[in-house]
C-alpha cells in the first residue's frame, strides 16, 4: 500500500510521561513512593493521592519503557496496568498509550491498537481524546487490507471515526488527516463522489497549503475525477499538483496520466508534451533502470499520440527507441507491430492504476 507517496503522519501521540524522580524506600515493611510525574506536552501533573502508589509505579514503568523505545515491554506493562486498575483515573491514558505502542513497534498491530484506542475513547472527557480518535480512524483504515479483499466494514468505521473527530474537534489539529483518509476510505468503498467531496473539503481548509497530505490529496482527487469520467477536472487537479508539488514522487505518474487524458480529449500535441516531460522526469528520478517499464510506457504512448497527430516519422523514431532502449518491456514487443492497427488498439486500451491503493 505504501510506495512513493508521502510518509504517513501517524501515529499522533504525545510522550506518555517524563519521570523526573522515582525513589522507593523500604522501612519497617512500608514502601514509600516519592513520585513526580509530568504528562508530556502540556498535560497536568499527576497527583499521587489520586491514584494508588502501586498504580502510579506501574504507570511509570510502562511510560519509561515506551519513551525508551522498549515497546514490547511497555505493551506488557500497559496491559498489566489496565487489568489491575481498570477504574484508575489514568486508565484512559494507559489505553491510549497502549494503542500507540502497538502502532510504533517494529511490526505494527493495527487491530490491537484499534481495540486499545476504542477502550480509551469510552472516556468522553480525557485530554488525549482527539489523538485517540485520529489514531483509531487510521488503524481502521490501515487494517482494512488491500485490493479486492479489503474489509469494507473497517473502511466504514474509518469514515465514522473521522466524522466523529471532525464533529468533536472542528478546528482541531487533525482535520486534514480526517478528511484525507475519509476520502481514501470512500474511494476504497467505490463511493467516488463522497471521496471527491472529502478531498475538496480538505483543499478548502485554511491550513491545507501547509499540510503534508496536500499533494496526495490533489493526486487522489485527480484519480477520482478520472474514474468519474470528468477529464477536465482530473487534469485541473493534476495540474495543481504539478504547480505546487514539484518535488513530489507523484510527478512522473501524474504526467503520464495527463498524457493519457489528453489523448482521450484528442489533444494530441498536449499529450505529446506531457509524455516528453514524464520521460525527462523519469530520467531525473533514477539512473538504475528501476523505472524502465514506466519510461517505456511514456515513450509508447507518446508514439501513439504522434501517430494520431499526423507525425508518423517522429512516431517511428519512438517505436525504434522502445526496441533499442527497453527491449525487455511488453511495450517493445507491441512496438514491433507499429504502425499497425494491433499496436494502436493496444495503445488505446492501456489504463494506469493508482500509484497506491492504500497506505
Amino acid at each position: 500500500m505504501l510506495n512513493n507517496r508521502t510518509p504517513l503522519p501517524f501515529p499522533v501521540a504525545r510522550c506518555p510521561i517524563s519521570v523526573t524522580r522515582i525513589a522507593r524506600v523500604a522501612a519497617v515493611g512500608l514502601i514509600v513512593l516519592a513520585v513526580h510525574l509530568t504528562v508530556g506536552f502540556g498535560g497536568g501533573e499527576i497527583q499521587a493521592a489520586e491514584s494508588s502508589e502501586e498504580s502510579i509505579a506501574l504507570y511509570a514503568d510502562a511510560a519509561n519503557a515506551q519513551t525508551g523505545g522498549a515497546y514490547e515491554l511497555a505493551i506488557d506493562n500497559w496491559k498489566q496496568f489496565l487489568n489491575k486498575y481498570p477504574d484508575d483515573q489514568l486508565a484512559s491514558k494507559a489505553a491510549h498509550y497502549l494503542g500507540v505502542c502497538y502502532m510504533q513497534k517494529q511490526s505494527p498491530n493495527y487491530v490491537a491498537a484499534a481495540d486499545a484506542f476504542a477502550l480509551a475513547l469510552k472516556d468522553k472527557e480525557y485530554e488525549l481524546r482527539e489523538e485517540s480518535l485520529a489514531n483509531l480512524g487510521w488503524c481502521y483504515y490501515a487494517s482494512a487490507g488491500d485490493g479486492p479483499q479489503r474489509d469494507e466494514d473497517k473502511l466504514r468505521k474509518t469514515i465514522e471515526t473521522f466524522d466523529l473527530l471532525r464533529k468533536e474537534r472542528p478546528r482541531g489539529d487533525y482535520i486534514d488527516r480526517a478528511l484525507f483518509y475519509t476520502g481514501e476510505a470512500a474511494y476504497g468503498l467505490g463511493d467516488l463522489k463522497k471521496a471527491v467531496d472529502a478531498y475538496n473539503r480538505f483543499l478548502k481548509l485554511p491550513k491545507a497549503a501547509d499540510s503534508p497530505l496536500r499533494c496526495d490529496t490533489l493526486y487522489a482527487r485527480g484519480i477520482a475525477y478520472e474514474e468519474l469520467g470528468d477529464t477536465s477536472k482530473a487534469i485541473d487537479s493534476f495540474d495543481e499538483l504539478l504547480n505546487g508539488c514539484a518535488n513530489s514522487g507523484l510527478v512522473a505518474d501524474v504526467l503520464l496520466r495527463i498524457g493519457d487524458l489528453r489523448i482521450q480529449s484528442k489533444e494530441f500535441d498536449l499529450a505529446i508534451d506531457a509524455f516528453e516531460k514524464a520521460i525527462t522526469q523519469f530520467g531525473r528520478e533514477s539512473a538504475q533502470g528501476d523505472n524502465d517499464e514506466d519510461k517505456a510506457y511514456a515513450v509508447f504512448r507518446q508514439a501513439f499520440a504522434l501517430v494520431q497527430a499526423g507525425k508518423p516519422a517522429e512516431a517511428a523514431l519512438r517505436y525504434d527507441r522502445l526496441q533499442t532502449e527497453f527491449p525487455s518491456t511488453p511495450y517493445a514487443a507491441n512496438a514491433m507491430l507499429a504502425p499497425g492497427k494491433a499496436c494502436i488498439a493496444q495503445a488505446t486500451t492501456n489504463k494506469r492504476v493508482r500509484v497506491s491503493e492504500k497506505f
